[in-house]
């Protein structure tokens, strides 16, 4: 995996490290207490000082982005991981990274910057794509629901993973919608919703299998 994906993850890894590249040719034009972290009605209520920001959150992504690279590589069932759900893995912390950082560097410089926006249509896509790629793979340890019931058996992993990828698909769309609706209070039970009902339905499955063999 390693070798086909060698110039995928340099790239990723780089992308994830951009913002501090970009962050030192603004170093000047930023203040130095940036706002890093805001309330649902995209008000500031956490910030860290310019370095902080600039390098730290950036190297923070980064042991995130290295540590996702190796647990999927790491994974004894890797070869059950599809090239574009493993691309798909290693591009979120980029992603995020130049999301977060950008707009926390637009609102120290006094744009107008709606992050709880621009986070909550980020999150409503990814569960999207993350809810198309879900079905697509065989057991694994890193991408899919990994329960006890699941891991233990392919029919039960394959059913459950097509619930969670309509629960994640239809939970996206959600989420964009009460995001443009400016009502991010109803992304917490659409995301508690997301997980539990696959869950719930992988138990009764496994239940009523095991009831059958039993028989």
């Amino acid at each position: 995996m390693l070798k086909k994906n060698k110039w995928k993850i340099i790239l990723s890894i780089l992308v994830t490290i951009l913002p501090a590249f970009v962050g030192l040719l603004l170093w000047d034009k930023l203040p130095d207490q940036i706002a890093t972290h805001f309330d649902m009605n995209n008000q500031p209520n956490g910030w860290s000082g310019k370095a902080f920001t600039v390098f730290g959150i950036p190297a923070f992504l980064l042991l995130i982005q290295i540590i996702c690279i190796c647990c999927s590589m790491l994974d004894p069932k890797s070869k059950n991981i599809s090239i574009k759900a493993f691309s798909f893995v290693i591009w979120i912390v980029p992603a995020c990274s130049l999301i977060v950082m950008f707009s926390c560097y637009g609102y120290a410089l006094g744009y107008d910057v709606n992050i709880g926006s621009i986070v909550g249509i980020f999150l409503g896509i990814l569960f999207i794509v993350l809810g198309f790629y879900l079905p697509r793979n065989k057991i694994n340890y890193t991408f899919g629901v990994r329960i006890p019931w699941t891991l233990n058996d392919p029919e039960n992993w394959d059913y459950t993973n097509r619930i969670a990828g309509y629960c994640f698909i239809i939970g996206g769309i959600l989420t964009v919608v009460v995001t443009l609706l400016k009502s991010p209070v109803l992304m917490i039970p659409i995301i508690i919703a997301m997980v539990l009902i696959p869950v719930i339905f992988s138990y009764v499955f496994f239940i009523k299998h095991k009831d059958n063999d039993e028989k």
